[in-house]
């Protein structure tokens, strides 16, 4: 079974379930689901639950974000080290761990 969605103003695929899952992805060879966007790729209302591990990639840092909001980000050090950084809405960078 396949589905696609496409829209130029609307939601391409919606999904809602009163009693289970709304959008369900499932990949034994792949991706589960992907999401790709130009400002957002997802967007989440509500609280997020992640069941197993949560893995970022270095990027380099953007501009800081809009008010009352903040970024999680993993980016290079300088020194070739990895950093777990937040940035805040000021621009303000607070390193949460440094790769050793």
């Amino acid at each position: 079974m396949s589905l696609g969605g496409c829209s130029r103003d609307r939601t391409g695929i919606e999904g809602r379930s009163f009693g289970g899952a709304g959008v369900y992805g499932h990949s034994s060879s792949g991706d589960g689901i992907v999401a790709k966007g130009g400002r957002w790729a997802a967007r989440f209302e509500g609280d997020i639950l992640l069941q197993g591990h949560c893995t970022f990639k270095e990027e380099p840092m953007p501009a800081a974000p809009g008010t009352n909001q903040a970024q999680l980000q993993l980016r290079d050090n300088g020194s070739g080290n990895s950093e777990l950084v937040i940035q805040f809405a000021g621009g303000a960078v607070q390193v949460l761990a440094t790769e050793p």
